[in-house]
């Protein structure tokens, strides 16, 4: 994509979802924002793009990306989302690849670093749906929940093939969280056993 590809996108005031599939799209430099773009969905482009193409957006409200280096891409995703603050995203879904590649894995740096972006700038987060974004320890886990408790918004949770066992850290932490209350968010966490069966729990849990 050229600059001047991207700046006309710019003068269509009207244009609310940006949808890009090419895995060799790049950010032109000095690139003008799109403020219009709302949406942000079936994104696949190079991993150091992302931050680029996020950062030009400070109106999005609803990112569904699928990823392919799990820990490359969502770090540069969540710089992104800091350089623009985040303050009006509604949904974040982000997928991973499958969930026995070993580009599947995030570091605890990269999940944490997910969870303050959460905790501190998204305000408005209704939503929050991670697909096959594998943590190497569950206490991450319980970390980025930690960090979603702070988002007053925040309606539903769902974790899908990242790391998490039956009667896991995760759940222990979810089941301690719900004792007594029955306000709060919804978080449904799903793992696969013998890469057959799957399990879902569905827990209230209280800000």
């Amino acid at each position: 994509m050229t600059s001047r590809m991207w700046a006309c996108l710019r003068s269509v005031t009207s244009l609310k979802r940006l949808t890009i599939s090419k895995s060799s799209f790049s950010i032109p430099s000095s690139s003008p924002e799109l403020p219009s773009v709302t949406n942000l969905s079936d994104v696949r482009v190079t991993s150091n793009s992302y931050e680029g193409l996020i950062s030009l957006l400070p109106g999005v409200e609803n990112i569904d990306i699928t990823i392919d280096d799990a820990e490359g891409d969502m770090a540069h995703i969540t710089a992104g989302l800091r350089r623009t603050g985040g303050q009006k995203l509604k949904h974040i879904h982000l997928y991973g690849p499958s969930s026995l590649s070993p580009g599947s894995h995030v570091s605890e740096e990269t999940m944490r670093g997910l969870g303050l972006i959460i905790k501190e700038h998204t305000q408005n987060l209704l939503e929050l749906h991670l697909q096959s974004v594998k943590c190497r320890d569950e206490d991450d886990l319980v970390y980025l929940m930690e960090c979603c408790r702070h988002v007053k918004t925040l309606q539903y949770v769902l974790l899908s093939k990242c790391g998490t066992t039956n009667n896991g850290r995760l759940h222990s932490y979810l089941g301690d969280q719900n004792r007594g209350s029955s306000d709060g968010f919804y978080v449904r966490f799903e793992h696969v056993r013998y890469t057959a069966l799957l399990l879902r729990f569905v827990i209230s849990m209280s800000h």
